[in-house]
């Protein structure tokens, strides 16, 4: 009975010890997985706020030196998420063709938004 108990009492102090010492890596685990969602979503909020202004994705995306399209690019890069990165690279070759398809243009636009969006929402915080 006695050899039980302290074989209880050394199990629970190793568990424990070791709990002790995982605590500080599972911490610092979880904090950098929410820095890097709270990084992706901004950089998603960056992409959306691009055509905050309500000018058309054609106008604006289409021409030979566009500065939005090659921020565009640039904040693409950033992402993580493959699908969304994949998606605003289609808008951008889209955007990029010399006689410019405006269905293909808007449909590119409208699948990278909905990636874009689906980056911004898995970032948002629950607020209680």
């Amino acid at each position: 009975m006695l050899v039980v108990q302290q074989v209880f009492t050394l199990a629970g102090t190793t568990l424990g010890a070791v709990l002790a010492l995982l605590a500080p890596m599972t911490t610092s685990a979880l904090s950098r997985r929410d820095k890097d969602r709270d990084v992706q979503r901004g950089t998603a909020a960056d992409i959306m706020a691009l055509f905050d202004d309500g000018a058309s994705p054609t106008a604006v995306f289409t021409g030979r030196q566009s500065p939005p399209r090659r921020r565009l690019y640039l904040l693409a890069l950033r992402l993580q998420d493959a699908a969304a990165r994949e998606a605003c690279m289609r808008f951008i070759a889209s955007a990029g063709q010399s006689p410019v398809d405006e269905d293909a243009l808007m449909e590119a636009w409208e699948s990278m938004m909905d990636r874009i969006g689906s980056v911004y929402r898995r970032g948002r915080q629950a607020v209680s």
